[in-house]
Protein backbone atom coordinates (compact mmCIF):
# COMPACT_ATOMS: atom_id res chain seq x y z
CA UNK A 1 0.00 0.00 0.00
CA UNK A 2 2.96 2.37 0.48
CA UNK A 3 3.26 3.07 -3.25
CA UNK A 4 -0.33 4.30 -3.56
CA UNK A 5 -0.02 6.52 -0.48
CA UNK A 6 3.32 7.82 -1.71
CA UNK A 7 2.02 8.49 -5.23
CA UNK A 8 -1.09 10.24 -3.87
CA UNK A 9 1.15 12.38 -1.66
CA UNK A 10 3.23 13.30 -4.71
CA UNK A 11 0.04 14.19 -6.60
CA UNK A 12 -1.12 16.40 -3.72
CA UNK A 13 2.18 18.25 -3.57
CA UNK A 14 2.55 18.77 -7.32
CA UNK A 15 -1.04 19.28 -8.51
CA UNK A 16 -2.23 22.82 -9.18
CA UNK A 17 -5.50 24.23 -7.91
CA UNK A 18 -8.48 23.72 -10.22
CA UNK A 19 -9.18 27.46 -10.10
CA UNK A 20 -7.06 30.52 -9.39
CA UNK A 21 -7.31 31.27 -5.66
CA UNK A 22 -5.61 34.65 -6.14
CA UNK A 23 -4.18 36.14 -2.94
CA UNK A 24 -5.20 33.05 -0.95
CA UNK A 25 -3.15 30.63 -3.04
CA UNK A 26 -0.84 28.46 -0.93
CA UNK A 27 2.67 29.00 -2.26
CA UNK A 28 4.58 29.19 1.00
CA UNK A 29 6.22 25.75 0.99
CA UNK A 30 8.67 24.10 -1.36
CA UNK A 31 6.48 21.71 -3.34
CA UNK A 32 8.45 18.49 -3.35
CA UNK A 33 9.23 15.60 -1.05
CA UNK A 34 12.53 17.06 0.08
CA UNK A 35 13.20 15.95 3.62
CA UNK A 36 10.67 13.15 3.45
CA UNK A 37 12.53 10.61 1.31
CA UNK A 38 14.16 8.89 4.26
CA UNK A 39 12.64 7.89 7.54
CA UNK A 40 9.26 9.66 7.53
CA UNK A 41 8.01 7.89 4.40
CA UNK A 42 8.54 4.57 6.15
CA UNK A 43 5.85 5.69 8.58
CA UNK A 44 3.46 6.89 5.88
CA UNK A 45 1.67 3.57 5.42
CA UNK A 46 1.15 3.07 9.14
CA UNK A 47 -0.10 6.65 9.52
CA UNK A 48 -2.60 6.41 6.64
CA UNK A 49 -3.93 3.01 7.69
CA UNK A 50 -4.76 4.52 11.09
CA UNK A 51 -6.98 7.13 9.41
CA UNK A 52 -10.43 6.86 7.84
CA UNK A 53 -9.21 6.13 4.34
CA UNK A 54 -12.57 5.28 2.82
CA UNK A 55 -13.89 8.86 2.69
CA UNK A 56 -12.28 10.97 0.01
CA UNK A 57 -12.21 14.21 1.99
CA UNK A 58 -10.75 12.73 5.18
CA UNK A 59 -8.22 10.70 3.18
CA UNK A 60 -7.10 13.87 1.43
CA UNK A 61 -6.86 15.78 4.72
CA UNK A 62 -4.84 12.94 6.24
CA UNK A 63 -2.28 13.25 3.41
CA UNK A 64 -2.00 16.97 4.10
CA UNK A 65 -1.63 16.30 7.82
CA UNK A 66 1.24 13.92 7.17
CA UNK A 67 2.92 16.32 4.76
CA UNK A 68 2.67 19.31 7.09
CA UNK A 69 3.83 17.20 10.04
CA UNK A 70 7.01 16.16 8.26
CA UNK A 71 7.87 19.14 6.08
CA UNK A 72 11.22 20.56 7.25
CA UNK A 73 9.90 24.14 7.18
CA UNK A 74 6.67 23.36 9.07
CA UNK A 75 5.54 22.76 12.58
CA UNK A 76 1.94 21.58 12.56
CA UNK A 77 0.31 23.28 15.53
CA UNK A 78 -3.40 22.43 15.35
CA UNK A 79 -6.01 20.86 13.10
CA UNK A 80 -9.80 20.82 12.80
CA UNK A 81 -10.32 23.76 15.15
CA UNK A 82 -14.03 24.40 15.63
CA UNK A 83 -15.00 28.06 15.77
CA UNK A 84 -18.06 29.01 17.81
CA UNK A 85 -19.75 32.35 18.21
CA UNK A 86 -20.98 32.23 21.79
CA UNK A 87 -23.18 35.29 21.21
CA UNK A 88 -25.47 33.11 19.10
CA UNK A 89 -28.10 31.22 21.08
CA UNK A 90 -28.73 28.72 18.29
CA UNK A 91 -26.23 27.18 15.85
CA UNK A 92 -23.17 28.84 17.40
CA UNK A 93 -20.71 26.92 15.19
CA UNK A 94 -19.65 29.16 12.32
CA UNK A 95 -16.85 27.10 10.85
CA UNK A 96 -13.82 24.89 11.29
CA UNK A 97 -10.20 25.65 10.53
CA UNK A 98 -8.47 22.74 8.80
CA UNK A 99 -4.87 23.40 9.85
CA UNK A 100 -2.67 25.92 11.63
CA UNK A 101 1.06 25.52 11.19
CA UNK A 102 4.13 27.54 12.13
CA UNK A 103 6.24 28.51 9.12
CA UNK A 104 9.81 28.33 10.39
CA UNK A 105 11.39 30.49 7.68
CA UNK A 106 8.71 33.19 7.58
CA UNK A 107 8.27 33.07 11.36
CA UNK A 108 4.52 33.32 11.32
CA UNK A 109 1.48 31.10 11.63
CA UNK A 110 -0.47 29.92 8.60
CA UNK A 111 -4.13 28.97 8.62
CA UNK A 112 -4.56 26.50 5.77
CA UNK A 113 -7.86 25.34 4.27
CA UNK A 114 -7.70 22.31 1.97
CA UNK A 115 -10.38 20.81 -0.28
CA UNK A 116 -10.58 18.29 -3.08
CA UNK A 117 -13.42 18.49 -5.60
CA UNK A 118 -14.46 16.81 -8.85
CA UNK A 119 -16.78 18.78 -11.12
CA UNK A 120 -18.50 18.13 -14.44
CA UNK A 121 -19.15 20.83 -17.01
CA UNK A 122 -22.78 21.54 -17.86
CA UNK A 123 -24.51 24.07 -20.11
CA UNK A 124 -26.47 25.80 -17.37
CA UNK A 125 -24.79 28.87 -15.94
CA UNK A 126 -25.80 31.47 -13.43
CA UNK A 127 -25.56 34.90 -14.97
CA UNK A 128 -22.18 36.54 -14.37
CA UNK A 129 -20.90 33.39 -12.63
CA UNK A 130 -18.71 31.52 -15.16
CA UNK A 131 -17.61 28.98 -12.54
CA UNK A 132 -21.25 27.92 -12.05
CA UNK A 133 -21.05 25.65 -15.10
CA UNK A 134 -19.04 23.16 -13.01
CA UNK A 135 -21.37 20.86 -11.05
CA UNK A 136 -20.69 17.94 -8.70
CA UNK A 137 -21.51 14.39 -9.88
CA UNK A 138 -24.54 14.25 -7.57
CA UNK A 139 -25.66 17.80 -8.37
CA UNK A 140 -25.22 18.77 -4.73
CA UNK A 141 -22.26 21.07 -5.23
CA UNK A 142 -21.04 23.76 -7.62
CA UNK A 143 -17.61 25.26 -8.15
CA UNK A 144 -18.63 28.92 -7.89
CA UNK A 145 -20.33 28.27 -4.55
CA UNK A 146 -17.32 26.39 -3.19
CA UNK A 147 -14.94 29.08 -4.46
CA UNK A 148 -16.96 31.88 -2.86
CA UNK A 149 -17.24 30.05 0.46
CA UNK A 150 -13.52 29.30 0.50
CA UNK A 151 -12.55 32.89 -0.32
CA UNK A 152 -15.21 34.83 1.60
CA UNK A 153 -15.84 32.65 4.64
CA UNK A 154 -13.33 29.90 5.33
CA UNK A 155 -10.13 31.87 4.76
CA UNK A 156 -11.70 34.91 6.45
CA UNK A 157 -12.30 33.12 9.75
CA UNK A 158 -9.10 34.52 11.28
CA UNK A 159 -10.53 38.04 11.04
CA UNK A 160 -13.40 37.26 13.42
CA UNK A 161 -13.12 38.11 17.10
CA UNK A 162 -14.46 34.71 18.17
CA UNK A 163 -11.75 33.04 16.09
CA UNK A 164 -9.05 35.22 17.60
CA UNK A 165 -10.16 34.21 21.08
CA UNK A 166 -10.32 30.52 20.13
CA UNK A 167 -6.83 30.35 18.65
CA UNK A 168 -5.11 32.69 21.13
CA UNK A 169 -4.06 29.74 23.38
CA UNK A 170 -2.48 28.20 20.27
CA UNK A 171 -0.69 31.13 18.64
CA UNK A 172 -0.64 33.77 21.35
CA UNK A 173 -0.23 37.25 19.84
CA UNK A 174 1.75 36.04 16.84
CA UNK A 175 0.66 37.07 13.33
CA UNK A 176 -1.35 34.61 11.25
CA UNK A 177 -2.21 34.56 7.56
CA UNK A 178 -4.75 32.42 5.69
CA UNK A 179 -4.15 30.35 2.58
CA UNK A 180 -6.15 27.71 0.70
CA UNK A 181 -5.79 24.73 -1.61
CA UNK A 182 -8.56 23.56 -3.94
CA UNK A 183 -7.46 20.53 -5.93
CA UNK A 184 -9.27 17.88 -7.93
CA UNK A 185 -10.31 17.49 -11.57
CA UNK A 186 -12.65 19.23 -13.98
CA UNK A 187 -14.42 17.04 -16.55
CA UNK A 188 -15.63 18.45 -19.86
CA UNK A 189 -18.47 16.94 -21.87
CA UNK A 190 -17.30 14.27 -24.28
CA UNK A 191 -17.33 15.11 -28.00
CA UNK A 192 -17.65 12.29 -30.49
CA UNK A 193 -14.54 10.21 -31.12
CA UNK A 194 -11.84 12.49 -29.84
CA UNK A 195 -8.66 11.31 -28.19
CA UNK A 196 -8.82 11.00 -24.40
CA UNK A 197 -6.43 13.89 -23.92
CA UNK A 198 -8.64 15.68 -21.40
CA UNK A 199 -10.83 14.72 -18.46
CA UNK A 200 -14.22 13.75 -19.90
CA UNK A 201 -17.68 12.87 -18.72
CA UNK A 202 -20.10 10.94 -20.93
CA UNK A 203 -23.83 10.63 -21.19
CA UNK A 204 -24.75 6.95 -21.13
CA UNK A 205 -25.76 6.96 -24.80
CA UNK A 206 -22.54 8.66 -25.87
CA UNK A 207 -20.45 6.25 -23.84
CA UNK A 208 -22.21 3.20 -25.28
CA UNK A 209 -21.58 4.40 -28.82
CA UNK A 210 -17.97 5.36 -28.13
CA UNK A 211 -17.00 2.27 -26.11
CA UNK A 212 -18.55 -0.10 -28.64
CA UNK A 213 -15.98 1.12 -31.14
CA UNK A 214 -12.90 1.11 -28.90
CA UNK A 215 -13.49 -1.63 -26.33
CA UNK A 216 -10.79 -3.74 -27.97
CA UNK A 217 -8.30 -1.08 -26.80
CA UNK A 218 -9.52 -0.34 -23.27
CA UNK A 219 -10.70 -2.12 -20.19
CA UNK A 220 -12.97 -0.35 -17.74
CA UNK A 221 -13.48 -0.71 -14.00
CA UNK A 222 -15.49 1.13 -11.37
CA UNK A 223 -13.26 3.58 -9.49
CA UNK A 224 -13.61 3.28 -5.72
CA UNK A 225 -12.91 6.08 -3.27
CA UNK A 226 -10.64 7.37 -1.98
CA UNK A 227 -7.96 6.72 -4.62
CA UNK A 228 -9.05 9.36 -7.10
CA UNK A 229 -5.73 11.22 -7.01
CA UNK A 230 -2.74 9.64 -8.74
CA UNK A 231 -4.22 7.08 -11.14
CA UNK A 232 -0.91 5.57 -12.24
CA UNK A 233 -0.67 3.28 -9.18
CA UNK A 234 -4.32 2.41 -8.96
CA UNK A 235 -3.62 -1.31 -9.43
CA UNK A 236 -1.94 -1.36 -6.01
CA UNK A 237 -5.27 -0.81 -4.28
CA UNK A 238 -8.02 -1.15 -6.87
CA UNK A 239 -9.12 -4.77 -6.97
CA UNK A 240 -12.39 -4.26 -8.85
CA UNK A 241 -12.93 -6.55 -11.80
CA UNK A 242 -13.04 -5.35 -15.37
CA UNK A 243 -16.57 -4.56 -16.47
CA UNK A 244 -18.37 -5.37 -19.67
CA UNK A 245 -20.33 -2.71 -21.48
CA UNK A 246 -23.52 -4.37 -20.26
CA UNK A 247 -22.29 -4.11 -16.65
CA UNK A 248 -21.54 -0.40 -17.04
CA UNK A 249 -24.90 0.39 -18.63
CA UNK A 250 -26.71 -1.42 -15.83
CA UNK A 251 -24.75 0.34 -13.07
CA UNK A 252 -25.35 3.81 -14.47
CA UNK A 253 -29.02 3.19 -15.28
CA UNK A 254 -29.63 2.30 -11.65
CA UNK A 255 -28.46 5.75 -10.46
CA UNK A 256 -29.60 9.32 -10.99
CA UNK A 257 -26.08 10.79 -10.81
CA UNK A 258 -22.72 10.43 -12.55
CA UNK A 259 -20.48 7.49 -11.63
CA UNK A 260 -16.65 7.36 -11.75
CA UNK A 261 -14.77 4.77 -13.78
CA UNK A 262 -11.18 4.19 -14.77
CA UNK A 263 -10.05 3.32 -18.29
CA UNK A 264 -6.86 1.32 -18.76
CA UNK A 265 -5.23 0.72 -22.11
CA UNK A 266 -5.01 -2.99 -22.86
CA UNK A 267 -2.04 -3.04 -25.20
CA UNK A 268 0.04 0.04 -24.41
CA UNK A 269 1.01 -0.06 -20.75
CA UNK A 270 2.92 3.22 -21.01
CA UNK A 271 -0.31 5.13 -21.65
CA UNK A 272 -1.72 6.72 -18.49
CA UNK A 273 -4.93 5.51 -16.89
CA UNK A 274 -7.88 7.83 -17.44
CA UNK A 275 -10.64 8.70 -14.99
CA UNK A 276 -14.05 9.36 -16.54
CA UNK A 277 -17.59 9.94 -15.32
CA UNK A 278 -20.63 8.39 -16.95
CA UNK A 279 -24.03 9.90 -16.27
CA UNK A 280 -27.62 8.86 -17.05
CA UNK A 281 -28.92 10.55 -20.18
CA UNK A 282 -31.25 12.78 -18.16
CA UNK A 283 -28.39 14.10 -16.02
CA UNK A 284 -28.11 16.87 -14.91
CA UNK A 285 -31.84 17.37 -14.58
CA UNK A 286 -32.41 20.95 -13.41
CA UNK A 287 -28.95 21.00 -11.86
CA UNK A 288 -28.80 24.79 -11.86
CA UNK A 289 -31.89 24.89 -9.63
CA UNK A 290 -30.89 21.93 -7.47
CA UNK A 291 -27.43 23.19 -6.55
CA UNK A 292 -27.87 26.06 -4.11
CA UNK A 293 -25.44 25.17 -1.34
CA UNK A 294 -21.92 23.85 -1.03
CA UNK A 295 -21.68 20.16 -0.22
CA UNK A 296 -19.16 19.68 2.61
CA UNK A 297 -19.73 15.96 3.12
CA UNK A 298 -16.23 14.55 3.12
CA UNK A 299 -17.50 11.29 1.67
CA UNK A 300 -18.49 13.08 -1.54
CA UNK A 301 -16.36 14.79 -4.11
Amino acid sequence: MLSIFYSDLQWLIQKNDIVDLKHNKHELLQRNLAGLENGPLNDLCQFMVSKNKFMLGTYYEALWEYYLSHHPDCELTAKNIQINDTSKKTNPTIGEMDFIYWHKSLKLYVHLEVAIKFYLEVKQQVENQPLSKWVGPKCNDRLDLKFNKLMDHQTALTQLECTKQTIKPIIGDSPIISRAVLQGRLFVKFIDFVELNENYWFSLTDFERWFTNIQSQYQISFLDKPHWLNLDYIDDCQKNECLTLVNVLKMVNEQNFALPFILKHKNESDKPNKMIFIAPDQWPAKSDAVVTTVNENKNDS
